[in-house]
């Protein structure tokens, strides 16, 4: 299964213009005993500035990826996940995670699925910039946590919920999350109108070279449409 070309572009103009893109992939692959997905997302802002310059203000990008090996009916292991996730206005110029664990599916009836799994990785992070003194890349071991929640609640209307939960030391950002709830409304049997809010939260961010530190939390909604192959 994949999903492509979830994208949002609003453009206003005027006194003011302003241009939001948003593009998303989804791909899944199930076999009898194996699961991969690939997930990516990525989010670009412009705003005109008094000099009618278009400046950006966000522009990030995540991908992740995880393989599964079912057990039993419901209990797998998860030999290799990762994450690659970069977004300059929070100072994080790459953060890379990479571990293994188990998870468990707590029900799965083909309209209502519901995954939890979890376990140690290695995280890497390289800032922008950081205060004199301080290290700009900080390797450390972190735990990983993550469920999805799939809900098929008409024949046209379905709903997703995934969350992740990082946990680090501080000059790794401490506590972090990323949470992404989904309404895919069907408008065609390959088109869906899809409405996305997401919150990333990083507990402790790291000040720039300036001093500045960026806000800890960040929320976004997004509309548009997907295309299902």
């Amino acid at each position: 299964r994949g999903l492509v070309g979830s994208e949002m572009c609003i453009c206003d103009s005027g006194n003011s213009d302003e241009s939001d893109y948003t593009a998303k992939f989804n791909a899944k692959r199930r076999m009898a005993k194996t699961r991969f997905e690939l997930d990516y997302t990525g989010n670009i802002s412009e705003t005109q500035n008094d000099d009618g310059e278009l400046n950006q203000t966000i522009n990030n990008h995540r991908v992740r990826t995880n393989y599964n090996i079912y057990a039993t009916r419901y209990f797998f292991y998860q030999p290799v996940f990762a994450e690659y996730y970069r977004d300059p206005f929070k100072n994080i110029d790459q953060k890379i995670t990479l571990g293994a664990g188990v998870g468990y599916t707590i029900f799965d009836t083909g309209k209502y699925e519901w995954n939890v799994k979890g376990g140690p990785a290695y995280l890497g992070t390289k800032y922008i910039s950081v205060l004199p003194g301080e290290e700009q890349r900080i390797d450390v071991a972190a735990l990983v946590f993550s469920t999805d929640f799939e809900a098929e609640m008409t024949d046209t209307l379905d709903f997703t919920y995934n969350y992740g939960i990082q946990m680090a030391s501080a000059d790794a950002g401490g506590y972090t999350h990323n949470m992404v709830a989904t309404i895919e409304s069907e408008i065609t049997g390959r088109l869906d109108l899809n409405i996305s809010l997401t919150w990333d939260r990083i507990s402790q961010p790291t000040r720039d070279d300036s001093g500045a530190e960026p806000e800890p939390d960040d929320y976004l909604m997004t509309v548009g449409i997907t295309y299902t192959y």
